[in-house]
């Protein structure tokens, strides 16, 4: 379950809101160094949430260490996208 929705419901979400901001905001639609060191960064949290009951003697580690890497990934992400969703949109368009 965790799999699913950290790892796909996270990553689809991470992936399709950051283009459509991007769009909005008339920035090029690839992703550059930061948004792929993120990603991979919410990978990172998917893998150690799902290690956690494999490594139970660890299991309170992985879940905070899952649970921080998860809230950082996002913090950042927000940092770098609320200036851009906070602006009015590059093609004069509603929205």
């Amino acid at each position: 379950m965790h799999a699913l929705t950290l790892g796909m419901l996270g990553s689809l979400l991470f992936a399709m809101v950051t283009r459509v901001i991007r769009g909005h905001g008339g920035i090029a639609l690839v992703a550059d160094d930061l948004v792929w060191f993120l990603f991979w960064l919410l990978q990172v949290a998917t893998l150690l949430r799902i290690a956690s009951p494999v490594i139970p003697v660890a299991a309170g580690a992985l879940l905070a260490a899952a649970a921080v890497v998860w809230t950082v990934v996002w913090s950042v992400w927000a940092l770098v996208h609320l200036p851009i969703l906070l602006k009015a949109r590059a093609d004069g368009g509603l929205g």
